[in-house]
């Protein structure tokens, strides 16, 4: 095997490359999770809007 040596710089570098790379992917599963979220609460509203507000009374009566 070799002997690799690696300066403060490379290390810090590659360091920072690892971080930063951990950082977008939370980020994109996050931002995955919020873009989801908002479109099954749309889904939802709309589901909602086609029901007649008579409908929507008795239910709220019903509780």
């Amino acid at each position: 095997m070799e002997n690799i040596d690696m300066s403060i710089y490379e290390a810090v570098g590659m360091a920072w490359i690892i971080f930063t790379s951990a950082l977008a992917s939370v980020a994109i599963i996050y931002l995955a999770f919020v873009g989801l979220k908002v479109v099954i609460h749309k889904e939802q509203e709309a589901r909602d809007n086609d029901v007649p507000v008579e409908v929507k009374q008795m239910f709220k009566i019903a509780r």
